[in-house]
């Protein structure tokens, strides 16, 4: 999905500690916490934030299993805003602010795709600098 974002984090860490810990980062309105067997440990969280919908949850991507959560930003109806172009600066846009936070971050921007591009994130002498790799499995 674009936008979507993987973020590594302490083995520590709560997966509702992450949570408020994202919610503060983006103002994310109306967190509430669901289970369901569709998500990886049966959990995730959703909320609001600028008019995009966001769900918070543990990986369950095998081209992503060094990442511990995933954040994924969409909006209904998908055409608003100007779609998956503007999902994926939203995506940036969140792994870049992760990043200068110290979080490891990277992106999928072929949705899932076996064999996908993976976009990983890095600080470098107080920069924002990417990779990717092709191939990612």
């Amino acid at each position: 999905m674009p936008g979507d974002t993987y973020i590594k984090a302490p083995d520590s860490l709560s997966f509702e500690a992450f949570c408020k810990e994202m919610s503060n980062y983006f103002s994310i309105q109306d967190l509430e916490f669901r289970l369901s067997d569709n998500w990886a440990n049966g959990e995730y969280a959703r909320g609001k934030a600028l008019g995009i919908n966001i769900k918070l949850a543990h990986v369950d991507d095998q081209n992503f299993d060094d990442y511990k959560f995933f954040v994924s930003f969409d909006f209904v109806p998908r055409h608003a805003m100007g779609g998956n172009e503007f999902l994926e600066a939203v995506g940036d846009f969140a792994c870049r602010k992760l990043t200068l936070l110290g979080w490891g971050t990277a992106r999928d921007p072929d949705g899932g795709k076996v064999g996908g591009r993976k976009i990983v994130y890095s600080l470098i002498a107080g920069e924002v600098t990417t990779q990717t790799i092709s191939g990612a499995s």
